[in-house]
C-alpha cells in the first residue's frame, strides 16, 4: 500500500474529499518535507518542489488509501499537470506529485491559494473526477481543463447577478441528481430536479439538460471620429449543424472570460486577439443569458471605442483553431444591414441597436 505526501492544493480538505470520493479523515496527518520548498507552478496551481537546504515544505502524510482512491488521486494529478515522484518524509518512503514548470518562481502560499482559488478548484474537481475511468489522464487535454475552469469561474460569478424574486432556491428547488454525460470544450450537464410552481405546489421530478459554456465577453469596436465599426467573420460549426447555408457568420469580437479575469479584461483581450485592436474605453451594453432554455452562457456585451484607421485584417489564435477575417464598415452601411435583418448573431444585433441609440452621444464625446 502506497503512502502519499501532499504539499499543494490537496491540503485543502474539501478538495481532497472530492478527489478521493470520501473524506480522508485521520488517514491524513500534518507533515513536513525537510530541505524542500513548495513553489507555485501556475497562476492557480498546481504546486511543485525545489530542494532548499534548511527549509521545509508543509503538507499532509496520507496513508491507508484504497486502490480506487489512489487511482483517483493519480488521475487528478495527471489531469492538472503533475507527475509522481518518490519522496522521503521522516524516513518514510512516500509518493508525491510535482509539476515540471515553474514560471515565475514563487513560493506556494497555501493560505493565499485557499482564499483565492479553493472555491474554483472545488467546482472543477467534480467535473474532472466525473471522467475518471472514461479516459486516461494523459488524454484529458489542457483545452478540456481550461474549459472546465472557465465554466467553474462563471458559476462563481453567477450569484453576483442576484435579482428580485419571490422564489428561494433553498425552499423552492430540490436537486435530485447532477450528471455530466458529455465533456469536451463545451459540456452537457443533466439534472433531475423539482421546482416550486406558481400555484405553490412542487413539480414532478423532471430531467433537464443544458450546454454549459461559461461567461462570454462581446465587444463591438466603434470609431466615433470615422463613424465606423469593425466586424469579424468566421466559420461557426453550430450554424452549419443547424442547417444554415451560410455558416461564415458576421459577429463582434468575442470570447470566454478566463478564470481570474473580469469581463472587461476579456473584452480588451479579445479585441486584441481577434481584431488586432487596442480599445480606449468600454461602454457597457447589457449582460444577459444567450439562450435561457438551452445554455448556461452569460454574455457581457460592450461597445468598445477605438481608432479604426487601417484596421481590418486576419486575426485569431492559431492555437485555438481560429481563422478570423476583420472588416471595417461605415455605420450607415452597418445600420442598413442591421435594420434589414442581415445579421444573425444575437449579441451583435443587441450591440448594434444599442449603438444606434447612443451613437450621437459617443460622437459628441469623441
Amino acid at each position: 500500500m502506497t503512502d502519499f505526501f501532499l504539499f499543494g492544493s490537496l491540503r485543502h480538505a474539501p478538495l481532497l474529499t472530492l478527489v478521493l470520493g470520501q473524506p480522508a479523515g485521520a488517514r491524513a496527518q500534518p507533515a513536513v518535507l525537510a530541505d524542500h520548498q513548495a513553489l507555485l507552478a501556475g497562476p492557480r496551481g498546481p504546486a511543485t518542489l525545489r530542494g532548499r537546504p534548511g527549509q521545509g515544505a508543509d503538507g499532509l502524510l496520507l496513508r491507508g488509501l484504497s486502490a480506487d482512491e489512489a487511482e483517483r488521486l493519480a488521475f487528478w494529478a495527471g489531469v492538472t499537470g503533475c507527475r509522481a515522484v518518490d519522496l522521503n518524509v521522516d524516513g518514510v518512503g512516500v509518493t508525491g506529485f510535482v509539476a515540471d514548470a515553474v514560471s515565475p518562481e514563487r513560493a506556494f502560499d497555501f493560505n493565499a491559494w485557499q482564499a483565492q482559488w479553493a472555491p474554483l478548484a472545488c467546482l472543477v474537481a467534480p467535473e474532472i473526477l466525473g471522467q475518471f475511468g472514461r479516459w486516461p489522464a494523459e488524454e484529458f487535454g489542457e483545452h478540456r481543463l481550461k474549459a472546465i475552469e472557465t465554466r467553474a469561474s462563471a458559476r462563481l460569478r453567477a450569484p453576483q447577478r442576484a435579482r428580485p424574486t419571490r422564489f428561494d432556491l433553498e425552499k423552492d428547488l430540490v436537486l435530485k441528481d447532477r450528471r455530466l454525460p458529455y465533456l469536451n470544450f463545451f459540456a452537457m450537464t443533466e439534472v433531475d430536479l423539482q421546482h416550486r410552481m406558481f400555484d405553490g405546489s412542487m413539480s414532478e421530478i423532471m430531467t433537464r439538460a443544458a450546454v454549459t459554456v461559461g461567461d462570454a465577453s462581446i465587444v463591438l469596436p466603434y470609431d466615433p471620429v470615422r463613424d465606423s465599426v469593425l466586424l469579424v467573420q468566421q466559420f461557426r460549426a453550430a450554424t452549419y449543424i443547424a442547417g444554415d447555408s451560410a455558416p461564415w457568420i458576421w459577429e463582434a469580437p468575442a470570447g470566454l472570460v478566463d478564470p481570474g479575469e473580469s469581463p472587461e479584461d476579456a473584452a480588451h483581450r479579445e479585441a486584441g486577439e481577434e481584431a488586432k485592436l487596442t480599445l480606449s474605453r468600454l461602454e457597457r451594453v447589457a449582460g444577459a443569458y444567450s439562450s435561457t432554455g438551452a445554455s448556461s452562457e452569460f454574455c457581457h456585451i460592450f461597445v468598445g471605442i477605438a481608432d479604426l484607421e487601417g484596421a481590418g485584417a486576419l486575426g485569431g489564435l492559431a492555437s485555438e483553431g481560429e481563422d478570423i477575417h476583420g472588416e471595417v464598415m461605415s455605420f450607415e452601411a452597418f445600420n442598413a444591414d442591421l435594420q434589414a435583418g442581415r445579421f444573425v448573431n444575437l449579441q451583435l444585433v443587441a450591440a448594434g441597436f444599442w449603438l444606434a441609440l447612443n451613437r450621437e452621444r459617443l460622437r459628441a464625446q469623441g
